[in-house]
């Protein structure tokens, strides 16, 4: 259940004096809410679910829990997308503000993001901030709701406006930077005389391009007034959130274990963190694709726009983004030997408590005792129910979907 390159030594050794730090890198249904809970529930730690939801909101707009993983990571015709160079150093360095307890660094976005009390019981470690982030009146909503008209609501929903919304967010005074749009008016020249007929033409040319440029300005002076007001709006959520604030900070640092655990993460992201952070580990959680598949099913906000809410579709993106993991882990592995671990979740909710205490040994921690609650999970059935929903079809293109995956991870899923 837990598995580990064999070339690797044992685990590496974790600089005396300083906190663990445990990244939980899965996929969505892929059993981490429930890997996570592992952490939930260990009075030392310091546990922060699903931080990069509030992140992508801050780069594009878009709303609260709707950067569906899937989305991320692939077009809304089913290709691969490419993650932006500036969008991977945006996510390692959020996680290492995270990890080094630098909270006022942090988005608006994820400091109020809904996740925070919606799913409240999943972060106990937070429950301080939570608390005061419930008294301070904060209400981000308020501040989506202006770019409701100019943003994608969803990621990858509408491509231009993502980009429009990302150049908008990012510019500084929050304006377009759309020069390129503009005409310039020195481009303009008098007609030259002597003909009646062409200097008609001319003129009613150059009326329609003060027409447009007249156009262009408005449009330009509605967007910056959008930006303008959704900076004001974030300004004053950051100023009532700001006292609490110091409730995460408190909490973060005086833990020795500090775990995140994201669905909305690559493993190419992770390179800058497993070198600036000698004491991160790293854990690889895995599902078996049709056990994944099927709890997507039926859930738009566990779809992706590329799958076309169809299982086939749905299984070749899933594990090609496992496959895109698998190989930059490998060559982390090799740069960074005994810091990943690989669960199979699959196996883990077989013998939850053995698994979870070789978790523990790869931390070099004592399990905490009530690990032994765990042993008494239904998740083992859970996992199986695939094999009542998916009819045969869809487990034979689930399979074929996904037949490297199952070379590559060479575990024994029957197939």
């Amino acid at each position: 259940m837990v598995r580990q390159r064999t070339q690797a030594p044992r685990w590496a050794s974790f600089l005396p004096g300083h906190p663990r730090l445990v990244l939980v890198l899965a996929y969505q249904r892929s059993g981490s809410t429930f890997f996570g809970e592992l952490f939930n529930k260990d009075v030392r730690a310091f546990y922060l679910f699903e931080p990069l939801d509030g992140l992508y909101s801050s780069i594009y707009g878009t709303l609260p829990g709707w950067n569906i993983p899937s989305d991320i990571y692939t077009y809304g015709n089913g290709s691969q997308r490419a993650i932006p160079r500036r969008e991977g150093d945006a996510v390692s360095k959020m996680l290492n503000n995270i990890f080094s307890c630098n909270f006022r660094d942090l988005p608006t976005e994820y400091l109020t993001h809904k996740f925070w009390t919606q799913f409240d019981r999943l972060q106990r470690s937070a429950r301080q901030y939570t608390h005061c982030l419930r008294r301070s009146g904060t209400n981000v909503t308020s501040c989506t709701s202006i770019l409701r008209d100019h943003c994608s609501g969803r990621f990858g929903g509408n491509w231009t406006q993502m980009d429009d919304c990302r150049r908008g967010l990012t510019s500084p005074s929050g304006k377009f930077q759309a020069s390129d749009n503009r005409v310039n008016q020195a481009t303009i020249k008098p007609a030259a005389s002597g003909n009646i007929a062409h200097v008609n033409d001319t003129k009613q040319t150059t009326l329609n391009r003060m027409a447009q440029m007249k156009q262009q300005k408005q449009q330009q002076q509605k967007r910056d007034d959008v930006f303008r007001r959704y900076s004001q709006c974030l300004s004053r959520q950051a100023a009532m959130v700001s006292p609490c604030v110091s409730h995460l900070q408190m909490a973060c640092q005086s833990s020795d274990l500090r775990v995140i655990k994201t669905v909305r993460a690559a493993m190419f992201e992770m390179d800058e963190l497993f070198r600036t952070l000698p004491n991160l580990r790293l854990v690889h959680l895995i599902r078996d694709p049709r056990g994944a598949v099927n709890s997507r099913r039926g859930y738009p906000s566990f779809h992706g726009i590329g799958s076309g809410y169809d299982v086939t579709p749905e299984a070749r993106i899933y594990c090609r983004d496992i496959l895109r993991d698998i190989k930059a882990r490998r060559t982390l592995e090799a740069r960074y030997p005994g810091r990943i671990v690989e669960v199979i979740y699959d196996d883990l909710v077989k013998s939850p408590v053995a698994g979870f205490r070789q978790i523990y040994d790869f931390l070099n921690l004592t399990a905490p005792p009530d690990v032994t609650s765990f042993n008494k999970s239904t998740k083992a059935a859970t996992a199986e129910q695939w094999t009542e929903k998916l009819s045969w079809r869809n487990v034979k293109d689930v399979d074929a979907a996904c037949q490297e995956l199952y070379d590559v991870v060479s575990n024994r899923w029957p197939h």
